[in-house]
């Protein structure tokens, strides 16, 4: 038994499967016994029982053989909505000729490519008439879209991107852990290489920070700010500060000291 089920009140029970009498939490006892489900010793038992039983267990409205899921009603969607509607009286409506008439031209209208470059949509960017497959976007392209949002940043927006680093880290073998990076990879999310568990570059001293008191975006940038780190820990980090801005004005003028040739490139 698990060290957590030790301190709980138990009872003996006999497993479906096996017959075999084991201790189950009595909480767990109840719950099962209140859904109508039997009790099993381990999951081996479970699927075994279940394997054997599946085969009996049949759909309520086509009757065909249930394997998929043990606690399955029906074979498929469909099935289930068949079952299902067989019982309701909705509202029958009656229409007129007339009335059916205008439904079908309403509709055509509705999809109708040629009634649609009467009174087209246009991109919000370029301008350009929205093909009638995009009639319901805002932009043409994906490159429109970012020169929109690129115009439309807020202040806070701005100094965001202004803060992100752009140097080379290469320049600077000794300050940075590289077995880190052959170790777990970069970070990348799940559209684009999905290393969800990879390194990214951690602002020791928070963009969130620097644009609350005010600080030049390139102090923000600056080598002497960045620290490798695996994605998970920096996004536990949040917005919170590593060093003061103290240390971080401390570390840029021994960086600039050091890389001198490097940096005024």
């Amino acid at each position: 038994m698990k060290s957590w089920k030790k301190e709980k009140k138990t009872v003996d029970v006999v497993c479906e499967n096996c017959k075999k009498v084991f201790s189950k939490v009595k909480t767990e006892f109840k719950r099962s016994e209140k859904n109508g489900k039997k009790h099993f010793c381990s999951l081996e038992c479970s699927f075994e029982y279940h394997k054997t039983k599946t085969s009996e267990k049949k759909c309520k409205n086509c009757g065909a053989i249930l394997l998929k899921n043990k606690y399955n009603t029906f074979c498929s969607r469909n099935c289930s909505a068949s079952y299902n509607n067989k019982g309701r009286n909705g509202e029958k409506r009656i229409f007129s000729e007339q009335g059916i008439k205008n439904i079908k031209d309403a509709i055509k209208l509705k999809y109708s490519i040629e009634d649609y470059y009467k009174n087209p949509n246009y991109c919000k960017e370029c301008g350009c008439v929205l093909e009638y497959k995009k009639r319901k976007r805002k932009f043409c392209k994906i490159q429109c879209k970012r020169s929109f949002d690129k115009r439309n940043l807020n202040e806070y927006q701005k100094y965001y991107r202004e803060s992100q680093f752009t140097f080379n880290i290469s320049y600077f073998q000794n300050e940075f852990d590289f077995e880190l990076i052959k170790r777990f990879g970069w970070y990348s999310a799940k559209n684009r290489g999905n290393n969800l568990g990879g390194v990214s570059r951690d602002h020791m001293f928070s963009i969130k920070d620097g644009y609350k008191n005010n600080i030049d975006p390139k102090i923000i940038s600056h080598p002497a700010n960045c620290k490798l780190m695996i994605h998970n820990d920096n996004s536990k980090k949040w917005t919170n500060s590593s060093i003061s801005l103290d240390e971080l004005k401390k570390r840029i003028i021994e960086w600039n000291l050091k890389y001198d040739e490097i940096m005024r490139q």
